[in-house]
């Protein structure tokens, strides 16, 4: 779920577990889960300060993941990476060691949500397909124009590439480490001392199929396209992670 200045925001998308298979184990859990797109997805706003939830049906979408939310009025506006159905990734999660896909890659898409009329509208973004979405941290709450994430081309899901969108330009800037590469989600990290939206830093995993070994890798978040401006050669593959976040270290 995100949160704005006023409300917890959760979108409860049309998807059920089979409870009989699961726990009888005739179905491991990712094969128990049922989509069903004639249903909506119910979008909650929670108060923060206390009171009844606000809740606004919208036509059926998956999500994972969510980009920022904050409040415009008496609007909220929720930015996420939206699959079509749970289809276009859910089985390509349970055979990722065999398959060349990662199924079908999410696109950004913004719906605004009328805390008054109880309607919501949603449009896409860019047709850029991007997953585990971030913003600048401190333009979260809103007036950010720029999303992080890892990149997905046409049917072939996620690639190993990170990249920026500008959802006021529609430009796209990406680094593409090579062939066969996997990345991880980019953290953004602002330089000290400036208040520019991103100005600073991400910080990622990338493997490198060659060495089967990750790299920890620092790159310019307003030039993606240069490439690491520090990379770490790390002895192991770590796996990939999925969160993260960062942590100014203490003067000792």
């Amino acid at each position: 779920f995100m949160i704005t200045d006023r409300w917890l925001v959760f979108c409860l998308n049309p998807i059920r577990l089979r409870l009989v298979p699961f726990l009888t184990g005739g179905a491991a859990f990712g094969d128990s889960l049922e989509f069903h797109p004639d249903e909506a997805t119910t979008i909650v706003l929670v108060p923060r300060a206390g009171g009844e939830p606000v809740r606004v049906e919208a036509p059926a979408w998956f999500q994972f993941h969510f980009a920022a939310a904050y409040d415009d009025g008496d609007d909220v506006v929720i930015d996420l990476s939206r699959y079509r159905s749970y289809a276009d990734v859910g089985p390509y999660l349970k055979a990722f060691r065999t398959s060349a896909s990662f199924g079908r890659a999410p696109t950004l898409w913004r719906y605004r949500v009328s805390t008054r009329t109880r309607r919501v509208e949603g449009s896409e973004l860019s047709p850029q397909g991007l997953e585990f979405p971030q913003v600048d941290g401190r333009r979260a709450t809103g007036g950010y124009r720029v999303v992080y994430g890892v990149l997905g081309f046409g049917g072939q899901g996620l690639a190993g590439a990170l990249g920026r969108v500008d959802l006021a330009s529609g430009q796209i800037d990406a680094w593409h480490p090579g062939p066969d590469w996997l990345v991880s989600e980019p953290i953004f990290v602002p330089r000290p001392g400036s208040q520019d939206e991103g100005d600073g830093w991400l910080v990622a995993h990338a493997y490198d199929p060659g060495r089967q070994a990750t790299d920890a890798v620092v790159l310019d978040a307003r030039d993606l396209s240069a490439g690491p401006v520090f990379t770490a050669h790390l002895p192991v593959n770590t796996g990939l992670t999925f969160h993260g976040t960062w942590r100014r270290p203490t003067a000792t």
